[in-house]
């Protein structure tokens, strides 16, 4: 059976665990207060049996209460998740996000004008009815019907496909290069007759 000093030992060692307090915060107060006055004080006068019992299931409530806690703050400290769908707004034409991303390209942001030159071609595919008007569609969805029909261009477009995930989900800010690419490509296409694919 655990003795009281051992299950001080215990509960000390568990929440001194760098996962629950990575830094001096309101957390590791709260634990320190919890027990040095709501702990210490039980387990000092925890002699008999159910004393004991009774001491377990406070270090158990302690450590769940303080992993639910950290685990809250890390849910509200994550960026909330998008979905890996391209379009964020379904009435957006081809002709708007092409000014989107002309305006974030003057201002300096590319990963942004990146985005919304590759959602303005796949709008533009829809818009001509080459790519089904599905707005749950990934970058790779949306690029496979695009790729058909422009197959001179479906290296780029796979290449386009890749940096909008890339640039959208990973670490990489696009360049101005990466944008004055996908442009180009936007402009081709508009101006490119599609392949009638049966």
């Amino acid at each position: 059976m655990i003795d009281p000093d051992h299950a001080r030992d215990l509960l000390r060692r568990e929440l001194a665990n760098p996962e629950y307090a990575p830094q001096r915060n309101w957390l590791q107060e709260a634990k320190d207060w919890i027990i040095e006055h709501v702990l210490d004080p039980i387990l000092r006068h925890a002699s008999s049996a159910p004393g004991i019992v009774v001491a377990v299931l406070l270090v158990l409530l302690a450590i769940a209460v303080g992993y639910s806690l950290t685990r809250f703050r890390a849910r509200r400290a994550a960026p909330e998740s998008v979905g890996d769908v391209v379009f964020t707004d379904a009435t957006a034409t081809a002709a708007r996000l092409r000014a989107s991303a002309a305006a974030a390209a003057l201002r300096g942001d590319f990963t942004g004008a990146y985005l919304d030159y590759f959602r303005a071609l796949a709008r533009s595919g829809q818009e001509r009815a080459l790519v089904p008007a599905d707005p749950g569609l990934t970058a790779h969805e949306l690029g496979r019907p695009l790729a058909d029909h422009f197959p001179a261009e479906s290296g780029e477009i796979e290449r386009a496909a890749d940096g909008f995930d890339l640039f959208r989900y990973g670490e990489v800010p696009a360049s101005e290069a990466d944008v004055t690419r996908i442009r180009g490509l936007d402009e081709r296409l508009r101006a490119a007759r599609p392949v009638v694919t049966t």
